[in-house]
């Protein structure tokens, strides 16, 4: 039986340093294809991310049954899941769990699919600042409705409630904490 990497421990602790740098470090672009293989980052994150333990919605309908019993993750509808996968391209019809101001860390981490990340590119830039960032930094991404946006805005409204995101391309990661603030001007066209 040959069992893909992404599911040995000593390539989702590598994953988990990868996701630990860009939660320290927002907006930084982290190529997981060296441990991924050929596998999309989005399974490596999520294989190295969920239990049996975690609750997970995936709003895209993109994990098929195998993938969902491999996960062992426990479906949950998205106001409830810790854990929300969701299409970078479809603006968001939900709210996520915010957490409380007993426990903020209720607030679910959203995994969004895009199509490309990176720190320099044609799409109109995130101009990030916030802990973790030196000043400010751009980033680029190609995949990810506006709504995203407000709506990430609104839901950080009561820091310490709010949601984490990070963003999954085919190869690649970067994160945006509750912390990080976002100046965006969309492209005119």
């Amino acid at each position: 039986m040959n069992i893909e990497a992404i599911w040995q421990p000593e390539i989702q602790q590598q994953i988990y340093r990868e996701l630990l740098n860009a939660f320290s470090f927002p907006g930084t672009v982290h190529n997981l294809q060296h441990l991924a293989g050929s596998e999309h980052a989005q399974h490596a994150v999520l294989a190295t991310l969920l239990d049996s333990a975690s609750t997970l919605a995936d709003t895209a309908g993109s994990l098929s049954s195998t993938e969902w019993s491999m996960l062992q993750a426990q479906p949950r509808p998205v106001e409830d899941a810790q854990f929300i996968l969701a299409d970078g391209m479809t603006p968001p019809r939900f709210t996520p769990s915010l957490g409380s101001l007993e426990s903020p860390e209720l607030g679910a981490t959203l995994c969004i699919s895009v199509t490309k990340i990176s720190s320099s590119g044609t799409e109109a830039p995130l101009i990030l600042s916030g802990p973790g960032i030196e000043a400010e930094t751009c980033l680029h991404v190609a995949g990810l409705d506006e709504e995203w946006l407000n709506q990430r805005l609104i839901w950080n409204s009561h820091f310490p409630l709010g949601i984490d995101c990070i963003l999954i391309s085919p190869s690649e990661i970067a994160v945006l904490p509750r912390t990080t603030k976002i100046q965006f001007q969309p492209q005119v066209q």
